[in-house]
């Protein structure tokens, strides 16, 4: 069943990672009673694509009696925030700008993915969760699939390993939306820990995504366990071996998406004063391997104009 092209839905999800989305969520295997994830879904654009997938999921049940797609978002910012000008540009090149409600500070667009849910087929089997990390729970099914958009920072994709990875199902897929990107650094870091301890098995890039199987479900312990092994390692280090790792990756769109990595290296060292390492990483990717083209002149010019730094806008407006 065919639902209306990915422009339908204003956000940042790339052609690439659609087609990533909707292969992903047409393979899952929803046998057991399974659900799928994803965190972080704006007005409703890359849950459409899992959406469109899993319509044509052999397993897809029009009779299931629970949902079969939690989204979690705090479908709000903060109304004078730089997010706050792209909700309200999308909304009105959409012409639903009227279903945005500023109300205590915060702009609030749950309207908005209310608006492109309604829309699509058997909606009823989709539940939308009102909810910042910290207090996202999930209801106990396995679950066959992922798409992790909102996390940029460890503390927060912590928080989605301790509530939610020890009911992902063995061989499950885990999308992570904006792995590839300059203020990810710490996410980065976890994810190759993950791969090293063969936890995560990466097996497709698109755009910013990379997609990883789930060799092993993950108890509560060692959740616990990697979180102690991740504090006791070293950042730096973790990042060079990614670099080292996807360098030779058949990756989609190799020369914009690596530069990231080194460029999340430059952040993460400037932000916290150590800025000899900081240009130590900038020297490696625009001299030692010349990889300063424009795509990641544009993303350090990102950089630059936020001072190194997001973690404030992003925990005002994530906050809920």
């Amino acid at each position: 069943m065919n639902l209306p092209p990915i422009d339908a839905v204003p956000g940042m999800v790339e052609p690439a990672e659609w087609d990533l989305l909707v292969d992903s969520a047409m393979s899952a295997d929803l046998s057991g009673g399974a659900s799928v994830v994803e965190f972080g879904a704006y007005f409703g654009r890359s849950t459409r694509a899992l959406w469109t997938g899993l319509l044509d999921n052999d397993g897809f049940d029009p009779g299931r009696k629970t949902a079969l797609l939690h989204t979690f978002d705090v479908f709000s910012c903060v109304e004078s925030g730089y997010f706050a000008a792209h909700v309200r540009r999308d909304a009105q090149a959409a012409r639903i700008g009227h279903l945005l409600n500023a109300r205590d500070g915060r702009l609030d667009f749950s309207g908005a993915f209310d608006h492109f849910a309604r829309q699509m087929p058997h909606s009823n089997l989709l539940e939308r969760h009102i909810a910042s990390l910290t207090d996202a729970r999930h209801d106990g099914s396995p679950i066959a699939l992922m798409h992790v958009d909102a996390p940029k920072f460890y503390d927060e994709y912590l928080l989605v390993l301790r509530h939610f990875a020890p009911f992902a199902k063995p061989r499950s897929l885990i999308l992570l939306q904006d792995f590839f990107y300059q203020w990810s650094a710490t996410l980065i870091a976890a994810v190759m820990l993950l791969v090293r301890d063969g936890i995560f098995q990466p097996e497709e890039t698109a755009a910013s995504t990379l997609m990883v199987r789930l060799r092993r479900p993950l108890t509560p312990e060692e959740v616990e366990d990697f979180h102690r092994r991740y504090l006791a390692s070293d950042v730096d280090t973790l990042l060079a071996a990614a670099v080292d790792f996807f360098r030779g990756f058949d990756m989609d769109r190799k020369a914009d998406f690596l530069p990231r990595l080194h460029l999340a290296a430059v952040q993460y060292h400037h932000e916290r004063g150590h800025h000899v390492r900081a240009a130590e990483w900038l020297h490696r990717l625009c001299i030692g391997e010349q990889l300063m083209g424009i795509a990641a002149a544009r993303d350090l010019c990102d950089l630059v104009a936020c001072d190194f730094s997001i973690r404030r806008f992003y925990q005002l407006d994530t906050a809920g």
